[in-house]
């Protein structure tokens, strides 16, 4: 499919064509996730902006605008990027109100606003963008931009784990730990912490050896299931994550020590 999109989009077949956006959307996509093509921001950014004037759908818009926030193939414009994100959002597209909603939290291109980022998030949700569902989360479970609420927060944990999503499913895992917005479930817990880690969330794996650890029960089955994750984890050199790493190894030789 790659491979006949580049031919097409190499002619002069093109010029003015009504298809030649539907086809310039997937190809990018191509290029930049390297899918039978090789990666080339300028040529991702060019080819965005190039079907971007036969028809400037909102996924174009949406797309073109994040090339521009990091500066994919081309300078970073935050001015740019934030048209284009308001843009697409006027069409109802989720995603690009999930960006905005990132553009309010960090300032970028914009006075930094927490309460018009919650909003923006809230909106992407309900427009059926699942990713923003973490981010959605931590405002209710901080405060940010909102009146804090665990249980809104640990619903929309909850509602992000089902859907996938490992930093909503390690964040459960937190909450059914802690009780937080939730009933206290350890079991649930744990194997929420299990499903991210698994995922590849190195947080989640830290709390899915601790839940082993603290757990009264299969002792003799949970120290090497524990001892086998800590020793993943010490695999990835994670800054912020490893001292925490070493000192749970510490803490299970400490511990099965004094089961011995």
């Amino acid at each position: 499919m790659c491979a006949m999109a580049a031919k097409y989009l190499n002619s002069s077949e093109k010029q003015n064509d009504p298809l030649f956006p539907i086809v310039a959307y997937p190809y990018s996509l191509c290029i930049y996730y390297e899918l039978d093509a090789e990666k080339d921001l300028d040529k991702y950014f060019h080819l965005l902006r190039e079907a971007m004037t036969v028809k400037a759908y909102p996924i174009l818009c949406n797309n073109l605008a994040h090339a521009y926030q990091p500066g994919f193939g081309t300078p970073i414009n935050a001015t740019e990027a934030v048209r284009l994100y308001r843009q697409a959002a006027a069409s109802g597209l989720g995603i690009a109100h999930y960006n905005l909603g990132l553009c309010y939290h960090r300032g970028f291109g914009v006075v930094k606003d927490a309460a018009v980022a919650f909003a923006y998030f809230k909106q992407a949700v309900e427009l059926g963008c699942k990713k923003v569902l973490s981010d959605l989360g931590e405002c209710y479970f901080s405060g940010i931009g909102t009146e804090q609420d665990d249980a809104q927060a640990a619903q929309c944990f909850l509602q992000g784990a089902e859907c996938g999503l490992a930093r909503c499913q390690y964040l459960l895992a937190h909450c059914y730990q802690n009780g937080i917005g939730i009933s206290q479930n350890l079991s649930l817990a744990k194997h929420w912490s299990k499903t991210a880690f698994g995922q590849g969330n190195l947080h989640a794996g830290l709390l899915y050896a601790t839940l082993l650890l603290w757990s009264d029960r299969d002792r003799d089955l949970n120290f090497p299931q524990a001892l086998t994750v800590l020793f993943k984890l010490t695999e990835n050199k994670e800054d912020e994550i490893f001292p925490r790493v070493y000192k749970g190894l510490h803490i299970t030789w400490v511990c099965i020590i004094s089961v011995k």
